[in-house]
């Protein structure tokens, strides 16, 4: 077929298989999102598939994306209706249709980082848990763990009873998740875990999509967690035993077991489903082979592998320096001296040069050598612009107009702009809400009622008051328009035009930024409604920024780079 004429005779192989479950162990550089978009061309071009009957999962925003653009160029059909994304966004499109029969609303809202650390730490305050030991990150790494491990709060307790400093974990874990259900919110785990619950308490959904899935794609398969692997398994095995799911993956990439990614799955395809067939792309098109000698002689040392022998057709190509140094410091100033001596002498630019290395705090030395040499550099993995404060502070006053259960939210954007409400207040306000099975936000109706000073009542009616205006104009305005109301009604854009500082300026230049991100939703997409720009927003794994000078040293760890 003439769209696989690209193709060399195992990527071909592997991207015309017909039906059953197959895994390809694509080595680093062998092409394997080529052989994952021609795969999804293939079975739509030969007719084997309709767009919508293809399910392709990719592990970022970003190369689910590049995969969508790939296959637009491949095939004569329009791809609107093709289920590309990731693991995360598909489960929310399955969620969007079906979670009410599992018990949430279908307007549920996703809970990021920030608003699951404010919950956390409520549930510390609300046990009377020291924090010191009792910290947020360490809690928070349980929960997920658990989570993933499909282990709920009452079995955690259990299992840990005689543990008092688990079992109280515990507890707050099991405090976390109904603070959850009552904000009608997930987080990232849950999307992956109600989406399982869901299929295992409701057959005729699952049978649903796996009608409509003829055919199931996973990029990145050696970085699944259980949660995902149970997710494809569950979709892909079906009840006739037809099994059409393509992985396509490399156990000896696999640098993500810190986050729960799980290298059995890729070991064990074959055990999992079985008759499976196993294709091995070892032709790699990115490297020297020098650089693959190396490689392969490191790797070799892994026994927990599927054996594999990368190699090149290109020219040998430069031999490996290896440069001891006594401490991080010689190492970094010598990094730096070797750096301005290539682009001085031999004009490499520095925007060509990268230097990795395994965690963040490892930047401080390697940055101290570059501007002793006065070498310009950035780093790949600051605070990304969905995560800075005035972004958030915006996000969660659309958030709470959208749901007013959304207590994180309330928390978040009661007292900004200040509106001179002291601790007490909003103790009152919790206390209220909790005693009358309210939200913090719907407890606010009865500010005359709960026994604020009048000072504080006064501000809490008309924050009130401002509140609902915003609700009519939800429904009446064009999304865009709608935010610009937001940041002026709140007095968000008073607040931070008062500040004429340099770092002020730029929380002015990021808020419209995000108004441009909202016109572009707008344009783009013909679902436009706040709901569905918040999910948007919510799964969006990082936004790259480039700095006004473009010839920098790039300085990342090994995952950025990955």
């Amino acid at each position: 077929m003439e769209i696989l004429n690209s193709l060399n005779d195992k990527q071909r192989e592997a991207a015309s298989h017909d039906k059953g479950p197959i895994l390809v162990i694509a080595g680093a550089g062998t092409g394997k999102t080529r052989v994952l978009t021609h795969r999804t061309a293939y079975l739509i071009e030969s007719g084997k598939a309709m767009p919508w009957e293809v399910l392709a999962i990719t592990f970022t925003n970003k190369a689910a994306s590049e995969m969508k653009e790939r296959i637009g160029r491949l095939i004569d059909y329009s791809i609107d209706r093709m289920w590309i994304g990731t693991f995360h966004s598909v489960c929310v499109r399955i969620l969007r249709s079906f979670i009410d029969r599992i018990g949430y609303d279908k307007n549920f809202i996703i809970y990021d980082d920030d608003d699951q650390k404010i919950v956390i730490k409520d549930c510390i305050k609300e046990l009377e848990l020291d924090p010191k030991l009792y910290n947020y990150n360490s809690i928070k790494a349980l929960i997920s763990n658990e989570k993933n491990r499909r282990n709920t709060p009452d079995n955690y307790i259990k299992d840990n009873y005689l543990n008092y400093a688990n079992r109280n974990k515990g507890e707050v874990y099991a405090l976390y998740e109904k603070k959850l259900k009552a904000a009608n919110a997930l987080d990232f785990d849950d999307l992956i875990l109600k989406t399982l619950e869901l299929f295992e308490k409701n057959e005729d959904i699952l049978k649903h999509y796996q009608e409509r899935f003829k055919y199931i794609l996973v990029d990145e398969y050696q970085d699944t967690n259980n949660a995902q692997y149970n997710l494809i398994r569950i979709l892909g095995k079906k009840k006739n035993g037809e099994s059409n799911v393509f992985v396509v993956g490399d156990e000896d990439q696999s640098i993500y077991g810190w986050r729960g990614a799980d290298i059995s799955n890729i070991l064990n395809f074959e055990n999992d489903f079985k008759g499976a067939k196993i294709v091995k792309l070892e032709k790699n098109y990115r490297s020297t082979d020098v650089i693959l000698n190396a490689a392969n002689g490191v790797i070799k040392n892994n026994y927990q592998r599927k054996g594999k022998n990368l190699y090149t057709e290109q020219k040998k190509g430069n031999l490996i320096r290896i440069i001891e140094t006594d401490n991080e410091r010689d190492e970094a100033f010598t990094t730096a001296a070797l750096i301005r001596k290539e682009h001085r002498e031999n004009n490499i630019n520095y925007s060509e040069i990268a230097i990795l290395y395994r965690t963040n705090a490892q930047s401080r030395a390697l940055e101290e050598g570059l501007i002793r040499e006065g070498i310009p550099y950035k780093i790949v993995g600051g605070v990304k612009f969905y995560d800075r404060k005035e972004i958030k502070d915006i996000m969660a006053y659309l958030r709470l107009i959208l749901n007013q259960k959304d207590d994180v939210s309330f928390e978040r954007i009661i007292n900004v702009p200040r509106r001179k409400l002291g601790q007490k207040s909003t103790d009152t306000i919790s206390n209220y809400a909790e005693a009358n099975g309210v939200s913090k936000f719907e407890a606010c109706f009865d500010f005359d009622k709960m026994g604020l000073i009048p000072s504080a009542a006064k501000s809490i009616e008309s924050f009130v008051s401002m509140m609902e205006m915003l609700m009519i104009k939800k429904d009446a305005m064009p999304l865009s328009e709608f935010i610009i109301s937001v940041i002026e009604d709140t007095g968000l854009k008073d607040m931070l035009l008062q500040d004429e500082t340099v770092e002020g300026r730029s929380r002015v230049e990021n808020i419209h930024e995000f108004l441009s991100a909202a016109k572009d939703f707008e344009e783009r997409y013909e679902e436009n409604t706040l709901e569905d720009f918040l999910v948007h927003i919510s799964l969006l794994a990082d936004i790259d920024k480039t700095d006004s000078i473009k010839d920098v040293v790039t300085l990342m760890t090994v995952h950025s780079a990955k």
